[in-house]
């Protein structure tokens, strides 16, 4: 929501800096954390997922509240180690690794390197024994159920990710033969942007589920040599935020509590005779809500369509710097929501007017909000996107058009 207090940030930035740009309250990030914080076990251990937002200053922030980070590429494992996050805090996840970043993963001493295919493990096992070293090896499972956001159940998808139950008899026979790994835990996420806490629970117990067979398929072959004291089971995520108006919060409470009890079934050791260390990975439900898009409306046009006006407020910013707002990964295309404040100072109102704001390129999807009823729009009008502090930025395509980079601003820096 845009508070006084960030409504003043936003005019006092727009007064010096050229929209488009982003701005990211980092008190709402902390805040999210602390949640957590107090909701979770304090032993269950949080990774924050850097392909929501990869930005430095986000990052450091995660490193100053001591969450672990989730990496997916080179350049995101670099941000990490350069904001200060120790290696040993770091998973690399992600089914088409280079060699050079097993390489580098491995060489680095990282925290774990999630493989997800067999031809990826004998991968990392024979650049760990180039290397003539040891890695911690998190095997990823995929689930054969699995909850999608509208509480579908989901049986028996094929996946790119990871490995699932059928295929587990062939994946232990392959870990079998390894000598420089070390088999530390399991990793699952199968769905995201889930708005209730019983779906996400019941994802999480298929990830258990399938993490439990996984292991005591492992013990039925004979004794599995392990590393760790505990086997870390990685529940994945999937928590998400409102997209629209209407839709409601993700209830944090009733879904600790139901985690606890979830988690409480496994309190003693596990197949492998050691005992379980539970972990999730959360990228946009802890960044997601501390950001907005600000475009300034440049001018409107009036378009007569059966009998009626409607009009066209075209903005300085669209497609290029905020594709997530023009819709894009929504299955049905809603307006996130938005304010527009008036050039000197208020907001506009719901009126009678049939008004959408368009982006400045030449693509026909380039509409930040489609057919709301205003009072007015004209230029000059501050457009403020809300809920884009992840995959805002980072999965627009500022190169198409060589349109104008969006600049970030962050208030709430310590």
């Amino acid at each position: 929501m845009v508070n006084e207090k960030t409504e003043a940030s936003i005019r006092q930035l727009i007064q010096n800096s050229p929209s488009p740009f982003y701005v990211y309250d980092l008190a709402k990030v902390r805040n999210r954390i602390n949640l957590l914080r107090t909701r979770l076990s304090s032993d269950f251990e949080v990774f924050y997922s850097a392909k929501a937002n990869s930005h430095p200053k986000i990052l450091q922030v995660m490193q100053a509240e001591k969450l672990s980070v989730d990496v997916a590429s080179m350049g995101e494992l670099d941000r990490a180690l350069a904001v200060g996050f120790s290696a040993n805090r770091i998973s690399f996840t992600g089914p088409g690794k280079r060699t050079e970043e097993i390489v580098k993963a491995i060489d680095l001493g990282i925290g774990a390197i999630v493989f997800e295919s067999e031809s990826e493990l004998n991968e990392i096992e024979m650049q760990a024994g180039r290397l003539r070293k040891r890695v911690g090896v998190v095997a990823r499972l995929t689930p054969m159920q699995r909850v999608g956001p509208t509480g579908r159940l989901i049986v028996d998808e094929p996946s790119q990710f990871g490995f699932d139950e059928l295929s587990l008899d062939s994946l232990i026979k392959c870990l079998k033969g390894t000598k420089h790994v070390d088999l530390i835990g399991t990793h699952s996420h199968v769905q995201s942007q889930i708005l209730q806490a019983e779906h996400v629970l019941r994802n999480f117990e298929f990830a258990l589920e399938a993490s439990m067979l996984f292991q005591a398929k492992l013990s039925s072959v004979g004794r599995f040599e392990l590393a760790r004291e505990r086997f870390k089971v990685s529940l994945g995520g999937g928590i998400g935020i409102p997209y629209s108006t209407k839709a409601a919060a993700f209830d944090f409470d009733h879904f600790a509590m139901g985690l606890r009890q979830l988690t409480s079934r496994y309190s003693g050791p596990g197949p492998l005779g050691v005992s379980i260390a539970f972990a999730m990975e959360l990228g946009r439900y802890l960044v997601g809500e501390s950001g907005y898009f600000v475009s300034t409306i440049l001018r409107q046009k009036v378009v007569t369509s059966k009998g009626r006006k409607h009009i066209f407020a075209i903005a300085d910013g669209g497609y290029s710097q905020c594709q997530i707002a023009c819709g894009v990964g929504q299955a049905v295309r809603t307006n996130l929501p938005y304010v527009i404040l008036k050039k000197e100072e208020g907001r506009r109102a719901a009126g009678a007017k049939v008004i959408s704001v368009a982006g400045s390129t030449c693509y026909s999807q380039d509409i930040l909000v489609r057919d709301v009823l205003l009072d007015e729009v004209e230029a000059g009008d501050i457009l403020v996107i809300e809920n884009v502090g992840a995959y805002g930025k980072q999965f627009s395509p500022t190169e198409f058009l060589l349109q104008a980079d969006a600049a970030e601003y962050f208030l709430g820096e310590e």
